[in-house]
């Protein structure tokens, strides 16, 4: 697979309490997240050193009360994201509308969301790989409920910085699918219900800071039968994958090794390995930790840019009609590079009207990367990078938030699993792109792979490597077409490395034709003895291609122009081609020789006869590979002159009329054959319009759907919060009227037109209100006519002014009051009313 280990710096242990986060929380949530959230902070240690980013779907007409909520659960600091804001350990900080946050150098960075597009943004995936490229191993993704595949690339490049990725469990979740792609993609190290997320990050950040400071206690090299320990354990994983780990270089692996050891709180590397001969899931989460998939359509637009633009069209340009185009995509993951390449190649032949052959193998060590390729099935997310032309004209939406590659761009790309360092490499290859994988290879092993590459490339074939790759002492071999890019053209060919010596295969013939020891046909004697015995013939392996020509059996191959194909039944004169394609056919089958007899073939102004004997046997008959080669003996039986053509007799009448017959009939099949062809024909384009303005139609609908699916995730955020604050508000209201009625304080709150808003119980009995009345202006009351009409509107009106004044009231007769006006202040000191408070004088001047 583009299956890489990744290679990631230890990291550098905090002596001291710093500014800037040695780590970084970033926390993706979108409908059904604020739950998860507060249950989240609420476990958050106030001293944990990291910072904490929250990333969700926010609706742009909506202003978000998380920052409110978030407050009555944590205490820790929280702001909204500003541009050039510097992130701070143990604080919080929250996206906003209409901007993508990403962090740069410790700093947040914000951008415009860029609308309008057919597909929703996607903020957490955003935040996320920025993220990773910002602190490396240093980088936590959590992704909490939401629907959707957000925040899924980015816990990939997050996993593949060596980061820590974490998801919601499906139970906690109102809505599993974010973080359950999430899981998949990653993958994710761990899946916890939110409140017990913190803990899993403090251990993390712990564990990390023990191992950076040369803590070697995990990694013990206790002997295991013999061995040392990290030895056995990397022949466990060669033998339940087939991939030899001692040629990748051994820090990437001792550093993925500890984190697994780490995350699963063994004390040791021997009580690991215990856990991985049991567990088999534990040990394909280690081999997906150690193999990254880290692949992406058009990775790196720049590069992928210059092919478009230079490279690609010169290779297409130097192409004929009806010649064919090899490349390889060596480490193609789950595809995406393959079809990227598809793609340019397929626009380029298009632009110069060319007719070629595009052949793309694209290979990998994983059988399961393999096959997810090969169904060329991709989220929305991750064909976000495929520009916009392109995805409109080679994906077809074929599920929910699925698309697939269009079967023209797939039938040219052949994808195969092969391991570079012990399968054969394919040969005469216009393009080689092998990217991101040398770099965790062992210099030998790098050798081998490039020497692989040389040999197979055309001469001027271009070969693509990673940005931080490089050619060795192949450099002489190559011309620079971009350094920046590692795009180079091959200028050389021969073999630059000494020739390894190699052992034929072995074959399984009967007694009388069986060397043992030794192999038969790369022995020069055992060749000759071959030959004396069977005069004429082919050697051909399991595929029918030709191995070995003996004695005068040259004679009847003919080779064409163009390609060079060396399936023997290509080569072969075609008297020779039926016979023989129907021989290794039932011996393939039946396992057994197969003999044809008096086979004529045209030999000048005579025909020769031959018989055909078509052998099989075991190429490597002491191993168990199962590996067939094929004999092929042509024996002459006898030469017969043709004598000259005789005219011949003449037909009947009536047989003429009957070969009349069946010509005209022949004839008026023919054309009623055409004609229906012709309606089929007439048919099938009609109904290929139809199921092109019916996919047209379903496109438009995904993209509605996918434009619903989002806004319906920001009313819901919104709505939870709203729900939120709304409780909240029924709480305070609660208490506020508990308060005033059991204070026994005579109150009245007046809005700003001096109408009665909230009226105390006290207040009722002296001013001889009813419940009813609130809402009338003070104007209306009788009662408080005792008090002066005019006096308490000159009194409110000052209150509406900021002013505040109290007076000596007296009402029914003799009950004195003092009555304050005080303005009724909002948040921001904005005035929105009267309050009026009283005090019974009398109590007073009782108490004093």
């Amino acid at each position: 697979m583009n299956v890489e280990p990744v290679e990631t710096p230890n990291p550098v242990p905090p002596s001291e309490p710093k500014e800037t986060p040695e780590y970084i929380v970033g926390i993706g949530a979108s409908a059904g997240g604020l739950e998860a959230l507060e249950r989240f902070f609420s476990e958050v240690p106030a001293d944990a050193g990291a910072a904490y980013v929250v990333i969700q779907h926010l609706s742009p007409d909506f202003k978000s009360m998380m920052s409110e909520i978030l407050a009555r659960k944590t205490q820790l600091p929280i702001f909204s994201a500003e541009d050039g804001m510097e992130i701070k350990p143990n604080h919080i900080y929250l996206n906003t509308p209409r901007h993508d946050l990403k962090l740069e150098n410790g700093k947040i960075k914000l951008t415009p969301t860029i609308m309008g597009t057919q597909r929703p943004p996607l903020p957490i995936n955003t935040f996320f790989e920025s993220l990773a490229k910002d602190k490396g191993p240093r980088a936590i993704s959590i992704v909490l409920s939401g629907t959707g595949t957000d925040g899924s690339l980015g816990s990939a490049a997050i996993s593949a910085a060596g980061g820590l990725v974490i998801s919601q469990d499906i139970d906690s979740s109102l809505f599993p699918s974010m973080p359950q792609n999430a899981a998949a993609q990653g993958p994710a190290d761990i899946v916890l219900s939110p409140d017990e997320m913190p803990t899993a990050i403090v251990d993390f950040i712990q564990s990390d800071i023990r191992i950076s400071k040369g803590d070697l206690s995990l990694l013990d090299f206790s002997l295991m039968t013999g061995e040392n320990a990290f030895s056995y354990l990397l022949s466990m994983l060669q033998r339940e994958y087939g991939i030899d780990y001692t040629v990748y270089k051994p820090q990437t692996l001792v550093r993925r090794v500890e984190r697994r050891i780490a995350l699963n709180h063994h004390p040791n590397l021997t009580s690991y390995i215990h856990v991985l001969q049991e567990n088999k899931e534990e040990m394909d989460a280690l081999y997906r930790d150690v193999m990254v998939d880290v692949t992406r359509f058009f990775r790196d637009t720049e590069a992928f840019d210059l092919l478009e633009t230079d490279i690609l069209p010169k290779i297409v340009d130097g192409k004929s009609n009806g010649d064919s185009l090899r490349m390889w995509v060596a480490g193609c993951a789950s595809g995406e590079e393959a079809y990227s390449l598809a793609i340019l190649v397929s626009e380029e032949l298009a632009k110069q009207d060319k007719k070629v052959d595009l052949k793309i193998f694209a290979t990998d060590a994983h059988r399961n990367s393999i096959s997810r390729a090969g169904a060329g099935v991709y989220t929305h997310d991750r064909i976000e990078t495929v520009p916009e032309r392109f995805r409109e004209a080679y994906f077809n939406p074929v599920g929910n938030d699925q698309f697939q590659i269009r079967p023209e761009i797939r039938r040219s790309i052949v994808f195969a699993p092969h391991n570079l360092l012990v399968d054969a490499h394919f040969t005469n290859l216009d393009f080689i792109s092998c990217r991101n994988v040398l770099i965790y290879l062992r210099a030998e092993a790098q050798t081998k792979v490039l020497n692989g590459f040389h040999l197979g490339l055309r001469l001027n074939g271009i070969l693509f490597l990673g940005a931080s790759e490089h050619l060795g002492h192949f450099e002489q071999d190559y011309e620079p077409l971009n350094r920046q890019w590692r795009i180079y053209a091959k200028i050389r060919s021969g073999n630059t490395m000494p020739r390894q010596p190699v052992t034929s295969p072995r074959i399984n013939l009967p007694d009388n034709l069986r060397m043992r020891g030794t192999s038969l046909v790369s022995q020069t004697w055992e060749r000759g003895l071959l030959q004396a015995m069977i005069e004429t013939g082919f050697v051909v392996d399991d595929h029918g291609r030709l191995q070995q020509i003996y004695g005068d059996a040259e004679s009847f191959v003919n080779f064409r122009s163009g390609r060079v194909d060396l399936s023997l039944t290509n080569v072969v004169i075609d008297e020779l081609s039926t016979p023989i394609r129907t021989g290794l056919f039932r011996a393939q089958q039946e396992k057994q020789a197969v003999h044809f007899n008096d086979i004529s073939i045209p030999k000048g102004a005579d025909k020769q006869v031959l018989d055909i004997t078509i052998l099989p046997f075991e190429a490597e008959p002491n191993s168990d590979s199962g590996k067939m080669h094929y004999l092929i003996n042509l024996e002459a039986v006898e030469t017969k002159t043709v004598a000259r053509e005789k005219p011949e007799p003449e037909q009947g009448t009536d047989d003429l009329d009957r070969i009349r017959g069946l010509e005209r009939e022949l004839a008026f099949t023919r054309e009623s054959l055409q004609a229906t062809i012709e309606e089929v024909e007439t048919t099938n384009e009609e109904l290929q319009s139809s199921n092109e303005e019916l996919i047209a139609a379903n496109e438009e609908l995904q993209s509605t759907n996918e434009e619903l699916s989002s806004v319906n995730e920001e009313l819901f955020t919104v709505n939870a919060e709203y729900q939120d604050q709304n409780h909240e508000i029924q709480r305070s209201n609660q208490d506020m009227d508990n308060l005033l009625r059991s204070s026994n304080i005579m109150m009245i709150f007046l809005d700003q037109d001096l109408r009665l808003r909230i009226i105390t119980p006290p207040t009722y009995e002296v001013f001889g209100l009813q419940v009813n009345d609130v809402g009338r202006p003070v104007s209306h009351f009788s009662s408080f006519a005792q008090i002066g009409t005019d006096l308490l509107v000159q009194l409110s009106e000052d209150a509406l002014n900021g002013r505040e004044n109290q007076t000596e009231i007296t009402v029914q007769k003799d009950r004195k009051l003092l009555m304050k006006t005080f303005p009724y202040l909002l948040e921001g000191s904005e005035i929105n009313g009267v309050v009026l408070h009283f005090i019974d004088l009398s109590d007073v001047i009782q108490d004093g």
